[in-house]
């Protein structure tokens, strides 16, 4: 028989793990006076007999099984409403979640009901945004499989909620609770939410003690904290669902001044950039839409909630996606008049940074606390496709109207390795992005040679005729990626152009013969010690003094503008 009950099997691939963890807490509860839902199981051996490549044969479901899976059904439920839900091999795991992402229904009362439940629990295993989760958390969807859980619909739920035994955001070890008259909404993020935060050595006072009592026997049976979703009926506890909390592990950099915000709660750990976007999922989105998140989760950079809970199905997978986020009251800010400005958004602390309100130091210091946590978190990185992230901090010497085949003649001479390259570089234009302040980035650019790479790039002008450059690069395996990532934190790209590079360099120094289209050959050599770059130059005839330029000086000196392309 392919639908069993729950202590009739005890395998998370044939039951997948939503039915496999309520049957290992069954007879646990019970001892205590706390009850799950009747439950049946349909095994992933009927889904085995009717997947097909991209779907499911529902012709051989309908005949073959669906009579036999109704006349258990009735045996054990009768009249009573059901609860048909997803237990898929992929969900409810203590790698990920997927909480939210298959489909499940509420108040199914026939046989046609019932045959559409499953078929489209089923179905939901195709979806896009699944097969794109799938795909987003390096797993294969050709393994996924479904299993079909049956519950009792509990009547008469006065209180429903979630309670997790750990803080996901902080991960102090403490009880958060949400609940309202309606459990649904608190899954869903919708609404408003009563919120609970408990210390575990003190007694809560607010009439939770049962949930927090069971709480604690289920997270002792798994020894992980839970997160686990509750319901009373008729002064009867119920539990409906467990699951590990998947943790998002990352590390805040350190901000070194106050700068003015607005404060909300902390959803989601992580530090983002970006521009608002209102009405799409583009960099940081305002989450209003439960079904078009999942299918756009890839594109969101960071997330502002204006309603629900910290403990619902898309803070999980923000937290699992290491999406920062907040949930802040749009009565707090006018979030309208703000759309398309720079938002720095702390997931840490619940702070959101408007960069128009802050002064142009202040937009310095917010974008290096981002790249600050690109730096020390590897997992981020890994996020936004960054293969590796280098600070380079050197010197140049510009020298323009050289006799460029003499002193190649001589540099053949030296123990130099040299090659040729013809380099990509797309700007993005700070001034127009609002980045332009005191002590923020010149540069901001993509280079594209042999290697791929983001530049964020301070120049400093000294008086002794070099330049000194600040960076931070972000290295990437192809332009897509480097493109998507600038797209991530609302910048655009404003200028694309290419130049011709001889490059000959050894350990300690790095020339340059750089040529724009149509325009003659300049030297940039790079140093980061200045005693062998004067040795270098007093080695080679025809270089004149260095020249102290800014990139924008090179552009006005070569007549630059004339070749750039919108």
């Amino acid at each position: 028989m392919l639908i069993k009950r729950l202590d009739e099997v005890n395998d998370p691939l044939i039951m997948g793990y939503k039915a496999y963890n309520i049957s290992k807490i069954e007879n646990t509860l019970k001892d205590y006076g706390y009850l799950i839902p009747e439950s049946l199981i349909i095994t992933t051996e009927v889904f085995d007999e009717c997947v097909l490549e991209e779907g499911i044969d529902t012709e051989k479901f309908k005949s073959k099984y669906l009579n036999e899976i109704y006349n258990v059904i009735v045996q054990n439920f009768g009249n009573k409403k059901l609860v048909v839900r997803s237990s898929s091999t992929f969900e409810d795991t203590p790698i990920y979640s997927m909480s939210g992402v298959y489909d499940s229904f509420l108040n199914v009362d026939t046989k046609e009901k019932l045959y559409k439940a499953i078929i489209k629990c089923y179905k939901s295993i195709f979806k896009k945004e699944v097969t794109d989760m799938i795909m987003y958390t390096k797993k294969r969807q050709s393994q996924a499989k479904m299993a079909i859980l049956i519950q009792e619909m509990i009547p008469n739920i006065t209180t429903a909620g979630v309670c997790f035994t750990k803080n996901p955001v902080t991960n102090k070890d403490e009880y958060i609770i949400e609940y309202a008259e309606s459990g649904v909404n608190v899954v869903l993020g919708r609404g408003e939410v009563k919120r609970e935060i408990i210390d575990k050595k003190k007694p809560s006072g607010k009439g939770l003690d049962g949930v927090l009592e069971m709480s604690q026997i289920l997270s002792n049976k798994f020894n992980m904290p839970l997160d686990i979703e509750w319901g009373i009926a008729n002064n009867q506890l119920y539990c409906f669902q467990c699951r590990p909390i998947i943790s998002c592990n990352v590390s805040p950099p350190i901000i070194k001044e106050e700068i003015p915000c607005y404060k909300g709660i902390p959803v989601s750990p992580g530090i983002a950039f970006g521009k608002l976007s209102i009405d799409s999922f583009d960099s940081v989105t305002i989450l209003n839409n439960y079904d078009d998140f999942f299918r756009n989760i890839k594109k969101i950079n960071a997330a502002l909630l204006t309603e629900g809970g910290i403990l619902s199905h898309q803070a999980n997978l923000l937290r699992e996606n290491n999406i920062p986020a907040v949930l802040i009251s749009d009565k707090g800010i006018d979030l309208k008049k703000y759309n398309s400005s720079f938002f720095v958004i702390n997931g840490f602390t619940g702070e959101v940074f408007i960069y128009e309100e802050v002064s142009a130091k202040q937009k310095s210091e917010l974008f290096n606390y981002f790249i600050d946590y690109l730096k020390i978190n590897p997992q981020v990185q890994n996020k936004y496709c960054i293969d590796r992230i280098e600070s380079i901090n050197q010197k140049e010497a510009v020298y323009m109207g050289i006799d460029e085949q003499f002193i190649k003649e001589q540099i053949a001479q030296l123990n130099f390795n040299s090659y040729k390259t013809r380099q990509r570089i797309y700007n993005c234009d700070l001034i127009e992005n609002n980045l332009m302040g005191s002590n923020s980035f010149d540069c901001i650019r993509i280079q594209d040679d042999i290697n791929v790479r983001i530049q964020f790039k301070k120049i400093l002008i000294n008086d002794d005729d070099f330049r000194e450059e600040l960076q931070t690069v972000l290295f990437f395996e192809n332009i897509t990626e480097a493109k998507s990532f600038l797209r991530k934190i609302g910048l655009e790209i404003t200028q694309e152009q290419y130049r011709d590079i001889t490059v000959y360099l050894n350990e300690n120094i790095k020339l340059n013969f750089i040529q724009w289209p149509n325009s003659p050959v300049f030297l940039g050599i790079e140093f980061t010690e200045y005693h062998k770059f004067f040795d270098l130059v007093k080695s080679i005839d025809g270089l004149t003094e260095p020249q102290a330029l800014t990139g924008g000086q090179i552009f006005e000196k070569l007549d630059l503008n004339r070749i750039f392309t919108k």
